[in-house]
């Protein structure tokens, strides 16, 4: 490969992480907002802000993010906005409610870094800072959404992409793979401690990953398609043993775009755009 063309697929990656496109997660590739929240896009002083107008009861309240992307999700906790500046590469979130006709912000965070919201679960926030071709860390955040409180987990892997989260018992799941090495790679977070396992590994560089999971009391299930420079694609589908990580089985995946993983029991049903196939688990 050409030096030309290896930059050009490094910056089609960058773009790509960012974005959501070809690395799976949370994809923002719009400016949404959840009912209730509206949003206009403004520039004051030479700096790009976001007003975010809610409405409760008939009056509307406003509050202001910088950025020149924005979002919102409504949560029983309060209303979720946050803001991308993509030229400064920084990130804002404010978890605000309307209380006695005025905006309380419950906590607000700012991050200095481009950092995707990947959802809400049990409670919790989990925003995820991805890492680039030459990143040598990635960052997960879960954060209680009631409080703010923040608990940060450091990936220490070259270009590691996360493609799914789970929270499950008070443990972290964390799954993705390295586009650097093409080693897809289950991360296991239990507040004080992180676990390490690679599942496969495409023995190449990535231009694509999509990995999902599904965890109960008995198993965790990783399902994963990783797409290597070369065209080649390596796919299946590892089922572990939730105490020790031990695998458990392995099977192929059905063919098309990887939708959904789910356990149920002691079978695991696995949803592509195509086909919806069941596993009997040994």
């Amino acid at each position: 490969m050409s030096k030309r063309l290896y930059l050009l697929v490094i910056a089609l990656i960058v773009v790509a992480t960012i974005g959501g496109y070809l690395f799976s997660g949370n994809p923002e590739t719009a400016s949404e907002s959840a009912p209730g929240v509206n949003m206009r896009f403004y520039t004051h002083n030479g700096e790009r802000l976001i007003e975010f107008t809610l409405t409760s009861n008939g009056t509307s309240f406003s509050y202001t993010l910088r950025g020149e992307q924005g979002y919102s999700d409504e949560l029983p906790e309060g209303s979720l906005i946050y803001a991308h500046d993509f030229q400064t590469g920084r990130s804002d979130y404010a978890l605000v409610r309307v209380e006695d006709k005025e905006v309380k912000v419950i906590w607000k965070k700012s991050f200095n870094e481009l950092v995707q919201y990947f959802g809400y679960q049990n409670g919790s926030l989990i925003l995820v800072r991805q890492g680039n071709d030459t990143s040598e860390t990635t960052e997960v955040y879960l954060i209680d959404a009631s409080t703010g409180h923040e608990r940060k987990v450091v990936i220490s892997e070259r270009a590691f992409q996360v493609s799914d989260v789970l929270l499950f018992n008070g443990t972290a799941y964390i799954a993705g793979a390295s586009a650097f090495t093409g080693d897809a790679v289950l991360y296991v977070y239990n507040g004080s401690g992180l676990k390490r396992l690679v599942v496969d590994s495409a023995g190449d560089r990535l231009v694509g990953i999509k990995v999902l999971l599904d965890v109960d009391e008995w198993h965790v299930a990783f399902a994963y398609g990783l797409d290597a420079w070369d065209g080649n694609v390596t796919s299946g589908l590892c089922i572990l043993n939730v105490e020790n990580l031990s695998e458990v089985s392995r099977f192929g995946l059905p063919e098309g775009m990887l939708r959904e993983v789910r356990l149920e029991w002691k079978k695991v049903v696995v949803e592509t755009d195509r086909e919806i196939r069941t596993y009997d688990i040994d």
